[in-house]
């Protein structure tokens, strides 16, 4: 089952015990503790974790290189991960640059986690990377290379989406990670790569607890993938449907169309798409979308300025008056074949 993992950001060690209750309490299936978020001095109340149900939280301390806010060198973030661990998370998010950079906090934390026994669930490491930039040009041997370490019980690799169509490259780390990888495409046009991890069976899909906690750029919250998006009944059947523009945050499609599915007990959801605004940015996404029959597109909406692309990609599959109008508002897909 693919997880849905409330990142929990919060100065104090009270405040984030809490939401990470109220977090698992409204739906997530685990949630990560950001200790890189504490205070200094915070990290003498991690105690009180372990009021958190075992087993259903991570720990992690992000460094700035990684996106995160600590400082700290690594041989003191590692006692830090383990002391947390200690109270019942028994999972570590580390970054795998510097599992890489640093072979004695590697064994230190291996050591630390084969010392420790957490109730029924066993310790363990997510390998992470993060690239703020652009997609790795390594991806698939970093994959591969995170995957290969036998400490690991799952990897995530995070990079900003500079187009729509990185995320097939996220589906694709997903599809073949089975159930250890997750792959996220970070800024709004990567909400693809986080509403469907679950219909390719991903490690998890990450989400903030409030609009105003976000720790990735693009990160939906616990609410929006839990409602509006219907991150409960997202499975490997689920179709896709959405509309397309740029911008398009201010559809309202998202929320008529995913509440009708719902009272229609369809197994579909229809996401906001941002595609760049120029023809080959719509031609690309659509071609994508119909050379893979796994991803299960179904139709899409189209609204500006990719009414009059749509029409001229379509060509003569229009039904009329859109090809007298010049332009199409929705486009259909059935049995490998788009129309207008």
């Amino acid at each position: 089952m693919t997880m849905l993992i409330t990142t929990v950001v919060a100065d104090r060690a009270e405040t984030m015990c809490a939401r990470a209750a109220e977090a698992l309490a409204q739906g997530s299936d685990m949630v990560e503790l950001r200790l890189d978020s504490l205070l200094p001095g915070e990290e003498a109340h991690i105690g009180m974790f372990e009021k958190l149900a075992p087993g259903r939280w991570m720990a992690t301390c992000r460094p700035v290189s990684e996106g995160g806010m600590s400082r700290v060198p690594i041989e003191h973030r590692v006692p830090r991960l383990l002391s947390a661990v200690r109270m019942g998370a028994g999972l570590i998010d580390f970054e795998y640059a510097e599992w890489n950079r640093s072979p004695l906090a590697r064994t230190d934390l291996a050591r630390g986690l084969s010392d420790l026994s957490v109730a029924d669930h066993a310790p363990g490491v997510i390998l992470s990377h993060h690239d703020f930039q652009r997609r790795p040009e390594n991806l698939e041997a970093l994959v591969h290379e995170m995957s290969s370490v036998p400490e690991v019980k799952g990897i995530k690799v995070a990079w900003m989406a500079e187009n729509i169509c990185c995320n097939f490259d996220a589906f694709e780390v997903m599809r073949r990670g089975s159930t250890h990888a997750a792959a996220i495409c970070m800024g709004e046009a990567g909400l693809l790569s986080r509403v469907l991890a679950a219909k390719f069976g991903a490690l998890a899909s990450y989400c903030s607890f409030d609009a105003d906690s976000a720790a990735a750029p693009g990160q939906l919250t616990l609410a929006e993938m839990h409602d509006r998006y219907r991150w409960p009944s997202i499975d490997e059947a689920t179709e896709l449907f959405g509309v397309i523009g740029c911008p398009v945050t201010h559809s309202v499609g998202p929320d008529v169309f995913n509440d009708a599915f719902a009272r229609a007990n369809m197994n579909a959801v229809y996401l906001p798409l941002l595609v760049g605004g120029r023809y080959e940015d719509f031609a690309a996404f659509m071609d994508a979308c119909l050379s893979r029959d796994w991803l299960d597109a179904r139709g899409f909406s189209v609204t500006l300025p990719h009414k009059v692309h749509a029409l001229r990609y379509l060509a003569d599959r229009v039904d009329p008056p859109a090809d007298l109008i010049g332009a199409v508002n929705t486009i259909r897909i059935e049995d490998g074949e788009v129309w207008g």
